[in-house]
């Protein structure tokens, strides 16, 4: 019975933190999407026309 809740409790916190770096990794990419739309936009409004 111990045993068994030990490893749930086991998969339960690997889950756990993989889903917080999941969350992270998230994070990280739409940081980086918004960093490519100010630069675009900035481009476009200073840049050459093309």
């Amino acid at each position: 019975m111990l045993k068994t809740f030990a490893c749930t409790w086991q998969s339960g916190a690997d889950q756990t933190l993989m889903l917080r770096r999941l969350g992270e990794f998230g994070d990280v990419m739409r940081s980086m999407d918004n960093k490519m739309e100010t630069m675009q936009q900035h481009f476009s409004a200073n840049g050459p026309h093309l």
